[in-house]
């Protein structure tokens, strides 16, 4: 029998066993980001941002999960998992690609480009969005008009922009938002997660992260205590824990002090006993 055909315990089985190991994630990966704040590395620095988000979103999840209801039993919230681990995705998705990931030199930089511009166009776009009105507002509105400006040009005058296909070139020049060149799941799976999962839990995400009448129509397949809901439990706590753990597997690799902090345990559970031993980017 092939190891897929095999049948697959029930969701409210294992739906406490992932919370076990979803929370044991969590704190390992803090041990770990605490570590890299001390650290001096380019490639951890680069790093920790990311890591700091991805720490953050998988804390909230994990104090939603020990969320109670009046009678002591567990709260169980599926959307709410849902609109946390959209974020917590992204963070992971962003760390291979801006910290882990190593392009030839001239695409390195034209990818910090565009994500030094994207912070700097969300920030003009908040403000030109604010009261004009208020002097304090108006002012840095314009100041950040400028600077967007003056980025905007350094990204459509460099190099890379003319290895880039037509299509792709021109996403970039008209959109700030624009700051990833390649497809997602391309880099889900570069990350060594399943690609064929990646668009399946982003639409799952998608859905229950938006009150549309079918997520309305669903709420009934998130009932406590029935294994409809641990199945729409499951699916929230079965990515995090996945981008959780494989952010411990990628930054532990980035200095030998942080794989050191990796216990036998984890190394068993990723089936990487030689984790600690890589130091990640040459």
């Amino acid at each position: 029998m092939d190891e897929y055909e095999e049948p697959i315990s029930p969701a409210l089985d294992r739906l406490g066993e992932n919370i076990k190991l979803l929370n044991g994630a969590v704190s390992g990966l803090e041990m770990i980001l605490r570590r890299a704040e001390e650290l001096d590395q380019v490639n951890v620095k680069e790093a920790l941002p990311f890591l700091g988000l991805i720490w953050l979103y998988g804390s909230a999840i994990r104090a939603l999960l020990e969320a109670k209801r009046q009678d002591g039993t567990m709260l169980w919230n599926a959307p709410a998992l849902a609109s946390l681990c959209r974020p917590l995705q992204e963070a992971f998705l962003s760390l291979v690609y801006f910290a882990i990931e190593k392009p030839e030199p001239e695409e390195a930089e034209f990818r910090r480009l565009l994500l030094s511009r994207h912070a700097i166009y969300k920030r003009w776009d908040l403000l030109r969005r604010a009261d004009q009105s208020n002097e304090t507002i108006a002012r840095e509105c314009a100041s950040a008009s400028v600077e967007w400006e003056a980025v905007q040009e350094v990204v459509c005058s460099h190099p890379y922009m003319g290895k880039l296909t037509p299509d792709t070139a021109k996403r970039v020049a008209k959109d700030g938002d624009q700051y990833i060149l390649c497809s997602l799941d391309a880099i889900w799976e570069r990350a060594g997660l399943p690609h064929e999962l990646y668009g399946v839990t982003f639409r799952y995400l998608s859905q229950y992260a938006h009150a549309t009448p079918y997520a309305v129509a669903s709420l009934k397949f998130h009932q406590a205590g029935h294994e409809n809901g641990a199945v729409n439990m499951m699916i929230p706590i079965g990515l995090a824990l996945a981008c959780v753990t494989q952010a411990i597997r990628i930054s532990s690799q980035l200095d030998p002090s942080l794989g050191q902090l990796v216990p036998v345990a984890f190394r068993t559970f990723m089936n990487d006993p030689e984790l600690p031993m890589q130091t990640g980017r040459e």
